[in-house]
């Protein structure tokens, strides 16, 4: 799939990636899959750790206006590894107690 189908038609946020930041963390992450009303979409959220499915929610255009965006999901997830890289440190700092 050439990256510019990767995020669907032009405009729309169909098929692009977020973050939900909170902080030095983040709250959320996910993919939009589809736009319901003009103003409600529906979105897949992922596992911070393991990147599996979740679940699904409506979210509203007031609720995406502090969220980061990514039209690719290399970058996505490129943009995920420092919070993930801090989880990870953190459960192991927990584990060694």
């Amino acid at each position: 799939m050439k990256k510019s189908e990767q995020a669907g038609v032009a405009g729309s946020l169909v098929g692009m990636y977020y973050h939900i930041p909170d902080g030095d963390n983040l709250n959320e992450q996910g993919k939009i899959v589809r736009q319901i009303t003009d103003e409600i979409f529906l979105v897949q959220t992922f596992d911070f750790v393991m990147g599996d499915p979740s679940f699904m929610h409506l979210s509203t255009l007031y609720d995406m206006l502090t969220w980061k965006i990514f039209e690719y999901a290399d970058d996505w997830l490129a943009a995920a590894d420092p919070y993930i890289k801090k989880v990870v440190e953190s459960m192991v700092a927990v584990s060694e107690e």
